[in-house]
Formats: structure tokens, C-alpha cells, sequence
């Protein structure tokens, strides 16, 4: 996504792209980009149950 290489500080691009890449089956790249999206943004409950769904702690 154009907009995550822009802004790779963004949480909200980051956690939108997880999404993506979780539909996409690509469980590792979603996983990658929800724990950065969290370490940007840690008060962000959908990112920590995001994680949770795919198995993940937070």
C-alpha cells in the first residue's frame, strides 16, 4: 500500500494493511503490521483484538 510506505508511522495505515493481508491469507505480514501499528499506537483496542484473532498475544 502506497500509503504505509509514505507514512510507516502511521498506526491506522498499518493496522488497515494487516487487515488486507489477512484477507489475503498472508497471516505473518498481517501479524507484522498489527504488533507496529500497536507499538505505535498502543491504547488501540482493535489492533490488540486483531492480534487476538489471529492467535496472538499482545
Amino acid at each position: 500500500m502506497k500509503a504505509v510506505e509514505l507514512r510507516s508511522d502511521d498506526a491506522i495505515a498499518l493496522e488497515r494493511r494487516g487487515h488486507i493481508h489477512k484477507a489475503l491469507g498472508q497471516k505473518a505480514k498481517a501479524i507484522a503490521d498489527f504488533r507496529k501499528a500497536l507499538e505505535l499506537d498502543p491504547s488501540t483496542k482493535g489492533i490488540k483484538e486483531s492480534l487476538q484473532r489471529l492467535g496472538e498475544e499482545h
